[in-house]
């Protein structure tokens, strides 16, 4: 991180300081509250409605997405089913023509009913920063598995729609092709394991997820089945398929149930059985064994037979480690490469049969538990769900307990957190492959949004976290902290901040996270499926997969005291159960967790206190009405002539000179001169409005719908000439010459620094806003913003007078950033000493919902992972104006050199 040479601030309510860094093309630590739209934004719903009513046609019709049977000949020429159309046409294949819906749905964003012998190369590998095409065939076949054939629902029965022959050739030519892409696949692992686990292509059946369809399929035909289908899905074993069997006699099955239970009682036999397992390995090993590269890898699975059920878990967890690592080889062969997918799944498949169930785990010792979580990290890493970061830092948290030896009660418990976080990297790892393409099929289909629930229920993550949570569990026994929720031990949680909630639980899907303003109410306790930046008053708030302790979710539980939680998939299935529920949830700052069904109503004097406990408004200096430059700000003004963010930007310049971006600061008194010229003023008619709301003149929605007419009429301000002329002149000084440069206009009150509170969040923050009429112009919708709905339900929740709000803005010049973030003075996650440090690609990262790269640097010079950087995309400025959005590599953002570099700066 040389030469620094920019340094901005946002400050933050988190002792004991928050510190903020930027420099040209390279760091930027920075919060943007508020960015253009972007590719994870879901489809408009005119175009999801269109969409759903084509699907709803397809799955009535009986040729589904398709209209007649063709061939298609090497010659390009298309002719009738006639025997031997393309024997004079060099070849060719038959199959099922796409309908014009088919093709229209193609054009609205949605490829389905996929005939792989159809596609092409270059239809396949598409020219788009993310290859989208190939990332949307294993979501297309989750719900085709699933949802009873989805858009095939009854095409499946249309005869000769497909080949089997023609679909395993092609598929396996595209397959070979796509092996050939060593630098692509290094970087998109599990998606191409992903997509040759999908694509037919001759060898390697996926008995994994078709047993558990079919178990599905069967228990939705039929209730009696759900216990078995329960255990096939969680711990299934050798002795599945006798209970299976044993289901077939004990009751009066129709033919076709029993055709399919039948069937997967064969299946698990072949997945489970002694027989079926080795007869399976033995025919990768075959396979293998003509490749001189691979004869290490069948030496290695040859040895296995005959040894020990944790030694055998050992070594095919290392098996896997090296088969990605061969993968990498750039002198393996496509052909190679999928050979080696294949045994991947064969080998994943064997080590979840080796970890199934609690009799696994029951008398290990903790040396043992801590080898068999070591084998599945290296297994879950050799299929893609980890880094090789992630890896690392798990396997060396947990060595000590490997060992065996004395383990100091602190770093075992820091050993079983970073275990714990391992579901967490896993969620990450599979949104990040595949977050764009699910964002548009779960709007079309929600049943997609649990794409990521079915892929990591099917992989290692199962077994892994079964062994943590034994860990976790004998960790918190010594410790004396309690995790339980509804009266049962629980590892797969932690509290990102403490607090008590109580209230009903609303468990949102990934549907309802695309609905704006979010579907919750201030009394409930929130179950959220995905992080997000946008969150209204809630009583408490637990997210699935969210470890980034500086998120605006975090910023907003620490001010209001509720209790965060972040919680794994498994979890929030069981939330789902409990929804419309009363809880108390109860996080301790020690990380114990409780919770339970409320079995008692709030004290009545419980709203009367928390009124009491209000905070003051304090009131701003309105006297200074010309623009601040940067050089002129100081501490001192914080809360009194213009908010913390300008008046700590000042101070961090006179601290850190030259290193801190160019910026001018609009203190509060103009804020108050613009907004309360003329008899009816937006001032004048916000003081009248909440007088009138609290002498109980104006009920809750004239208030909400008053408070909106107010906040549209600052936002359609026009500042007035004088003050147009002053700014010009002033930003021309620091700036340069208008149109020369973008500018990020921020949000700024007097309420954003209080004891116990932070404004962080709540407020508008346009970025990179380019050509000086555009500029000034949009002064007054960042003003504007302290009235938005959320900002008012939050500040109402703490404030005595929401209406002495004032805001101030603070204009800053924009500066092109490779990574962005948050550094705190402290430790956040184990809550001692240390540096919180979060980091994401690009400009305006840490805060905004994305997952980032979360580390704690220890004064011992080592450091915790907490998460790596798996935002799919990332930001950077567009030279015309705005945000405009790149594809972005998951993984370690900050090299040693500048993480050596943050503890200087810290210290």
């Amino acid at each position: 991180m040389r030469n620094i040479q920019q340094v901005n601030h946002k400050h933050a309510r988190t002792r004991p300081g928050t510190v903020l860094l930027r420099r040209a093309a390279g760091i930027a630590f920075l919060v943007c509250a508020s960015v253009a739209a972007g590719p994870l934004d879901p489809p408009p719903p005119e175009r999801v409605r269109e969409a759903q009513a084509i699907v709803r046609d397809m799955q009535s019709a009986e040729r589904g997405p398709y209209t007649r049977i063709r061939w298609f000949c090497n010659d390009g020429t298309v002719h009738p089913p006639t025997p031997y159309a393309c024997k004079d046409r060099g070849g060719g294949r038959q199959h099922a023509e796409y309908s014009p819906a088919r093709e229209r749905l193609a054009e609205l964003g949605w490829n389905v009913g996929t005939i792989v012998a159809a596609l092409d190369w270059q239809a396949l590998w598409r020219d788009d920063e993310r290859r989208l095409r190939l990332r949307e065939l294993p979501v297309e076949r989750y719900l085709v598995d699933v949802d009873d054939g989805w858009v095939l629902r009854r095409a499946r029965h249309y005869r000769g729609r497909v080949q089997v022959e023609g679909e395993e050739k092609q598929g396996r030519k595209l397959l070979v092709q796509l092996m050939s892409q060593a630098d692509w696949i290094s970087g998109n692992f599990l998606v191409a394991a992903e997509v040759v686990r999908v694509v037919p292509h001759g060898t390697g059946e996926d008995l994994t997820r078709s047993i558990r369809r079919t178990a599905q399929d069967i228990a939705e035909k039929d209730k009696s089945f759900e216990r078995l289908r329960v255990e096939i899905h969680s711990v299934p074993t050798a002795a599945s398929a006798e209970r299976v069997r044993a289901w077939m006699a004990a009751g009066d099955r129709s033919p076709e149930l029993l055709k399919e239970a039948t069937e997967l009682a064969r299946e698990l036999d072949r997945l489970f059985g002694s027989a079926g397992r080795k007869e399976r390995l033995a025919a990768a090993r075959k396979r293998l064994a003509r490749f001189a590269l691979a004869e290490p890898v069948v030496k290695r699975l040859q040895s296995v037979d005959g040894e020990d059920e944790l030694s055998k878990l050992e070594r095919l967890g290392d098996v896997m480690y090296s088969v990605r690592g061969l993968i990498a080889d750039k002198s393996a062969t496509p052909t190679l490469r999928l050979e080696l997918f294949d045994l991947l799944r064969e080998l994943e498949a064997e080590l979840r049969v080796l970890s199934a169930g609690d009799n696994f785990a029951a008398s290990r010792s903790r040396a043992e538990l801590a080898r068999a979580a070591r084998a599945l990290a290296r297994a879950a890493y050799g299929t893609g769900l980890f880094s090789g970061g992630e890896l690392s830092a798990l396997s060396h948290a947990l060595a000590p307990l490997v060992d065996g030896g004395e383990i100091p009660l602190p770093d075992y418990i820091r050993a079983t957190r970073s275990l714990n976080l391992a579901g967490t990297w896993a969620v990450g790892s599979v949104r990040y492959a595949f977050a764009d393409v699910l964002v548009r099929y779960a709007a079309l289909e929600p049943r997609a949004a649990y794409f990521v629930d079915d892929l990591l229920r099917g992989s290692v993550l199962l077994p892994l976290a079964g062994v943590g949570g034994r860990l976790s569990a004998d960790a918190q026994r010594l410790a004396g902290v309690r995790r339980q929720v509804f009266g049962s031990a629980a590892s797969d949680l932690v509290a990102l901040n403490p607090g008590l909630a109580r209230g009903p639980l609303r468990v949102l899907s990934e549907k309802d996270m695309a609905a704006e303003p979010l579907p919750v109410r201030r009394d409930e306790i929130v179950v959220l499926p995905e992080p997000t930046a946008e969150l209204p008053p809630v009583a408490g708030v637990m997210t699935v997969g969210e470890s980034n302790p500086l998120s605006h979710v975090q910023l907003l539980a620490r001010n209001f005291g509720i209790p965060n939680l972040s919680i794994t998939p498994a979890l929030y299935r069981l939330f789902k159960e409990h929804a419309g529920k009363q809880l108390v949830v109860a996080a301790g700052s020690d990380g114990s967790v409780l919770i339970r069904v409320d079995d008692e109503q709030a004290a009545p004097s419980e709203k009367a206190k928390a009124e009491a406990e209000k905070l003051e408004v304090p009131e701003p200096d309105l006297g200074l009405r010309r623009p601040i430059p940067l050089a002129e700000l100081n501490r001192s003004l914080s809360g009194r002539v213009v908010g913390p963010k300008a008046a700590n930007l000042g101070e961090l310049n006179r601290l850190f000179p030259g290193r801190v971006s160019a910026a001018v600061a609009l203190p509060f008194g103009i804020f108050h001169e613009q907004t309360s010229a003329g008899e009816n003023s937006p001032r004048s008619r916000l003081d009248r409005t909440y007088l009138a709301a609290r002498e109980g003149r104006m009920d809750g929605d004239a208030l909400t719908a008053e408070l909106e007419s107010i906040r549209q009429a600052i936002a359609a301000l026009k500042i007035d000439d004088p003050l147009r002329g002053e700014l010009a002149a002033t930003m021309a000084r620091e700036f340069g010459a208008p149109g020369s440069y973008g500018i990020f206009i921020r949000s700024d009150t007097n309420v954003e620094d209080l004891p116990g509170f932070t404004g962080a969040g709540l407020s508008l923050t346009l970025p990179n806003v380019v050509g000086l009429d555009a500029q000034i112009d949009a002064i007054p919708q960042v003003w504007a913003s302290v009235l938005s709905p959320r900002a008012i339900a939050w500040r109402s929740n703490l404030l005595k007078r929401p209406e002495r709000v004032y805001s101030s803005v603070l204009l800053m010049k924009s500066v092109p950033s490779d990574k962005s973030g948050v550094l705190v003075t402290t430790d956040l996650f184990n809550r001692t000493e240390g540096l919180t440090v979060t980091t994401a690609w690009g400009v305006g990262g840490g805060v905004a919902g994305e997952t980032t790269e979360s580390l704690v640097l220890r004064p011992d010079g080592t450091e915790v992972l907490l998460s790596e950087a798996k935002s799919p995309y990332r930001r950077e400025l567009n030279p015309q104006g705005g945000i405009r959005w790149r594809a972005a590599a998951d993984g370690a953002v900050l090299t040693a050199a500048e993480k050596d570099q943050l503890r200087a700066l810290a210290k």
